[in-house]
């Protein structure tokens, strides 16, 4: 019983310093305002994959920005980031859709919990799944600091099942 008593003494300190950590950059910002903000860069992040426009949608990241996708090893900067999404282009990825499910203010910027849908062709859906944004304020707009995402599709075989 101490045990637990402890535990949500602990947990409860923790709560406190984080919602006391509203840092300059989310004084002033409801979090409706910021969900306005994020939506219209989420259409942005969509608008220019479709349109093979890589530089606009590099920028929606942070200089430091980083993509983490599954089964492969994270992609950073701009550079990274637009070598990633033409990679995409090329194996046949013809949109890529996401959405905002939660939102959270933290202590220097939003943390967005979605999901997303991975089109290919005329509209073919290859994958779908959820999606951690970390966002940060540069300036007056938001971009992107971390964005990782995983599928709800099961792994494909591996092809290895020989058996011995």
């Amino acid at each position: 019983m101490l045990n637990n008593l402890k535990k949500g003494v602990y947990l409860g300190s923790m709560l406190l310093i984080m919602a006391g950590c509203q840092s300059k950059q989310n004084k002033g910002s409801s979090i409706e305002q910021v969900r306005q903000a994020i939506n219209h860069q989420n259409q942005v992040f969509m608008d220019s994959y479709k349109n093979n426009d890589l530089d606009t949608f590099a920028d929606l990241y942070t200089e430091h920005g980083k993509m983490m996708p599954p089964n492969m090893e994270a992609v950073s900067d701009h550079d990274g980031i637009k070598r990633l999404m033409q990679g995409m282009q090329k194996s046949g990825v013809s949109a890529i859709e996401i959405g905002t499910d939660e939102l959270y203010l933290v202590s220097d910027g939003a943390v967005e919990v979605g999901h997303y849908t991975v089109k290919v062709g005329d509209g073919q859906v290859v994958d779908n799944g959820k999606s951690m944004v970390y966002w940060k304020k540069d300036g007056d707009t938001w971009r992107m600091f971390r964005d990782i995402w995983n599928s709800n599709r099961p792994p494909a075989p591996s092809g290895n099942n020989q058996s011995e």
